[in-house]
């Protein structure tokens, strides 16, 4: 699954396996692994595992250890569509995916 951001043409790509998710930004330049777990129909959680970056990567909010709870909002054949909290908790974010 994948999304593109019109403004500069840079892609993030979702890969989901039975125990794993993971995020992919641009053309490989940042790659996070994270364990997952479902915890109901609509929920599941994750924990990052392993971050590789082809960049100086200082980035605070996303580190080895870090959970995120996930509500999946939309999940048909075209788009899967998730909600999170994102900014240090201060927003709800969502993420719609193309089913590629």
């Amino acid at each position: 699954m994948s999304r593109l951001k019109s403004d500069s043409d840079e892609t993030y790509k979702v890969r989901f396996t039975t125990h794993t998710m993971n995020e992919v930004w641009g053309d490989n330049l940042i790659m996070i692994t994270s364990k997952m777990k479902i915890l109901n129909d609509c929920k599941f959680e994750t924990e990052i595992t392993k971050i590789e970056s082809k960049l100086l990567f200082e980035d605070n909010l996303h580190f080895v250890g870090k959970k995120t709870v996930y509500e999946i909002t939309r999940n048909d054949k075209n788009e899967f569509t998730y909600t999170y909290w994102c900014n240090e908790g201060r927003n709800i974010c969502t993420e719609i995916l193309e089913r590629r």
